[in-house]
């Protein structure tokens, strides 16, 4: 492991066990699109988790790069009540602009997701943080 020709194997261990605790914990891809109840297995299991003393925007951002990967690897066409969930994920309140205009910009690039922008507001977005 690259970690222990740097730091000592309880440091090492420690980081580790750190890493696969969060990822535990994160919302999975699929499910952002996916789910009916978007409010409860999404927004707030993610505001459980990143609205600590300091955001979490690390954790925003592994969500951020996760769900734009499940989409486009997977080929996606969203449908109707997808495509307002994805919308819905880029609106969060607590969602930083410069996570939010990096997954816009990955929407904006793939055919398959361009419904997303149809939402004036997340439209908006793009444009006023470009």
């Amino acid at each position: 492991m690259l970690g222990s020709s740097c730091l000592d194997e309880e440091t090492v261990t420690s980081f580790v066990t750190f890493v696969r605790q969060n990822l535990a914990e994160l919302v999975k891809p699929t499910t952002i699109p996916k789910t009916k109840k978007y409010d409860k297995d999404v927004y707030k299991q993610v505001k459980k988790l990143v609205m600590k003393d300091v955001l979490r925007v690390d954790i925003l951002a592994t969500l951020c790069t996760r769900l734009i990967n499940h989409l486009l690897l997977n080929d996606i066409s969203p449908t109707a009540e997808e495509v307002k969930n994805i919308q819905t994920f880029i609106k969060m309140d607590f969602l930083p602009n410069d996570l939010r205009l990096s997954l816009l910009q990955d929407v904006v690039s793939a055919p398959k997701l361009k419904s997303v922008m149809a939402d004036p507001d997340v439209a908006l977005l793009l444009l006023e943080k470009m």
